[in-house]
C-alpha cells in the first residue's frame, strides 16, 4: 500500500508556517539562519500504518532563538491534522546541541509518527 512521504510533507508544512525560514530535507551547502532540516530517519510498515522516525535539526542565530523556533515546530508537528492521515505523533527527544563546525545554537527533535497506509496516499 501506498505510505505518505512524511518528510516531504512536513517539511512543506513548516514552510508554510514559518515564514522566514529555510526549511529543507538537507543541509544546505551555503547556510541561512534560521533553519530547519526535516529528515525521515527510520521507521517501517505494520498492520496498515506507517511507523515513521522523523528528525528535526533547528539552527539560529542565538540559543533563546534556536529553543524557541524548536519548541514552536515540536508544537506544529503534535498538531498534525488526522484529515491529511497522520494517525499519532510521539517526540521522543527535544536537546540543545550545539554545532561545532557552523559555531552556532543547534536543537535536535525527534519523532516517531504514524500515518495510514491508503490508495489515496
Amino acid at each position: 500500500m501506498p505510505r505518505l512521504n512524511i518528510q516531504g510533507d512536513v517539511r512543506r508544512r513548516l514552510q508554510e508556517h514559518f515564514k522566514g525560514f529555510t526549511v529543507a530535507v538537507s543541509v544546505p551547502e551555503k547556510r541561512t539562519f534560521p533553519l530547519v532540516v526535516v529528515r525521515r530517519t527510520g521507521g517501517a510498515q505494520e498492520e496498515g500504518l506507517d511507523r515513521a522516525t522523523l528528525t528535526v535539526l533547528i539552527w539560529d542565530t542565538t540559543e533563546q532563538k534556536a529553543y524557541d523556533a524548536a519548541a514552536a515546530i515540536s508544537d506544529a508537528i503534535a498538531l498534525l491534522p488526522f484529515y491529511a492521515g497522520y494517525a499519532k505523533v510521539k517526540e521522543t527527544s527535544f536537546y540543545s546541541d550545539f554545532d561545532t563546525s557552523t559555531k552556532s545554537p543547534r536543537y535536535h527533535i525527534s519523532f516517531n509518527v504514524w500515518t495510514y497506509l491508503s490508495k489515496e496516499n
